[in-house]
């Protein structure tokens, strides 16, 4: 399945199942997630999960054994990206950044430098 049939599949989650009531993403979310996910592909490779945030979006996710890297998109139109780790697990708490993402693709452009320099990969 590829990444926007992953993004789409989200539609088939059962969010009342959930311990944590969570809203299922809007149709907005739905139509910036895959203006993002095009973005993505261009620029640099497919995240290895797609899914669900617990707050109401969706979240595409890269990670390997000791580095974490997502952009969320919200329900309310807002976009963040969070890159974490280096160096195992006891480092990853003090070593998490946080930003949004405001202007695309510039923001996005910069969010995938990011990215791939925490994984030492190159953006295309």
């Amino acid at each position: 399945m590829g990444p926007h049939e992953k993004i789409n599949a989200i539609r088939d989650v059962d969010f009342s199942t959930f311990v944590d009531a969570t809203d299922p993403p809007t149709e907005e979310c739905y139509e910036l997630a895959h203006q993002l996910m095009t973005l993505i592909l261009k620029y640099y490779k497919a995240p290895k999960d797609i899914g669900p945030t617990a707050v109401g979006g969706i979240c595409f996710a890269w990670y390997d054994k000791e580095l974490y890297a997502d952009i969320e998109v919200y329900n309310d139109g807002e976009m963040a990206a969070i890159t974490s780790g280096s160096m195992g697990k006891e480092k990853m708490a003090n070593n998490i950044d946080v930003w949004t993402i405001d202007v695309l693709p510039f923001d996005l452009l910069i969010t995938l430098q990011k990215i791939s320099s925490l994984f030492s990969d190159e953006i295309y």
